[in-house]
């Protein structure tokens, strides 16, 4: 069945959020704590007593006629600015990070989902979105025949018809929900490695590295094979260990988390896919536009191979406000551009935007994807105090 699929996962926090806190946040106007993924709703509902909590952790999910709702129980301690579950859920491990204005799950095999505000008004518009998404699928996926029936039929109402330019463009904003939650989720894998050779000890020589090829392999392959192809581990990622020890800034094969050029079109060849990302700049490093190899092994989407195109110190990426927003538009985040004031190192366009479902602001640099979240954070990094 073709399908757009629509994922946002929430989290009804309560009052131990205050515990965490160096200073009181009020939640009164929040509902829950929200994550897009790609084709379920998670609500997690706490309530707490004595630093202990209870509460269930609900799934609803697009099946083939109707959203299913699956619901398990959920309990815990708070312990300073974390939750220790008493057992992982669906991924999760056993850790919770409270943050000051988002939630930090870790999951099991190494990830972090942060989980931001949301409103209970979001919730119910989000299900809704779903339900929506729910009566188009059944839709795309009649036969002819069917329609002309229903057509034929004077007794009932026309079913709603979804035309070519409609069907392509719902599979199209799919495939590159994919692509984006694999290539944001890059960042996520390479400190996954990272913490994977720190627990073996291997960072303990700096004169030698430790592991033999063999040894290296065994610990990271199961790691990184979620994401990319085994030429790509093989010819690329093992051979290039040493890497993982330099003491110095340059990226990893990795690379890290990278942004869905959602300008370009995404090129389908005989081998697979080839699309545009940008790995935004960092405190440490500039950004860099790639062009990117994505096939099919093992029913899913991964990446093969990339060649750097671009890189922001010589060249500036010139990304537009319609471009940011439309980015996180598929993510399921919508944005409100709120302020454009001049960057301090190039003196090019940061674009403020507000985060409407948690009212926290967002910069983009136009320059170089730089990305900065939070209020606070946008306002300390560019000195400025934004009115919104």
């Amino acid at each position: 069945m073709n399908r757009s699929h629509i994922t946002f996962t929430f989290l009804l926090f309560v009052t131990f959020f205050l515990v965490a806190c160096s200073k009181e946040i009020s939640l009164t106007d929040q509902y829950g704590y929200m994550n897009n993924s790609m084709d379920t709703i998670k609500v997690i509902t706490i309530t707490e007593d004595n630093k202990s909590i209870e509460g269930s952790y609900i799934t609803y999910r697009v099946g083939e006629e109707t959203l299913l709702e699956e619901e398990l129980p959920l309990s815990g301690q708070v312990n300073n600015n974390t939750i220790e579950l008493n057992q992982g859920i669906d991924g999760f491990n056993e850790t919770v990070m409270i943050m000051e204005n988002s939630l930090e799950i870790r999951m099991n095999g190494g990830k972090s989902v942060v989980f931001y505000p949301v409103s209970k008004q979001d919730v119910e518009d989000l299900l809704a979105s779903l339900e929506r998404t729910l009566t188009v699928s059944q839709t795309i996926v009649k036969e002819p025949t069917e329609l002309i029936d229903e057509e034929q039929d004077s007794d009932k109402q026309a079913a709603p018809k979804v035309n070519n330019e409609e069907q392509t463009n719902i599979e199209l904003d799919k495939g590159k929900e994919n692509l984006i939650l694999l290539l944001e989720e890059l960042g996520t894998v390479q400190r996954a490695v990272i913490d994977a050779i720190d627990e073996n000890g291997w960072y303990q020589s700096i004169d030698e590295i430790e592991p033999t090829m063999e040894e290296f392999k065994s610990v990271v392959s199961p790691i990184v094979s979620p994401y990319f192809t085994e030429r790509f581990i093989r010819d690329v990622v093992i051979p290039r260990m040493e890497s993982f020890f330099c003491y110095c800034d340059a990226p990893s094969p990795l690379e890290g988390e990278m942004r869905l050029d959602v300008t370009e079109e995404i090129n389908q060849t005989n081998q697979g896919l080839n699309i545009y990302a940008y790995r935004p700049a960092s405190e440490i490093n500039t950004g860099v536009k790639f062009n990117v190899h994505v096939v099919e092994e093992e029913g899913d989407w991964k990446i093969d191979g990339w060649e750097p195109i671009l890189n922001s110190h010589e060249s500036s990426f010139e990304i537009g406000t319609d471009e940011v927003v439309d980015y996180y538009a598929l993510k399921g985040v919508q944005l409100e551009l709120i302020e454009t004031i001049e960057g301090p190192a190039y003196h090019e366009d940061v674009y403020i935007f507000k985060m409407t479902q948690s009212e926290q602001l967002l910069a983009v640099q136009s320059r170089d994807w730089y990305t900065v979240e939070g209020t606070e954070l946008v306002e300390l990094t560019y000195q400025v105090d934004i009115d919104y």
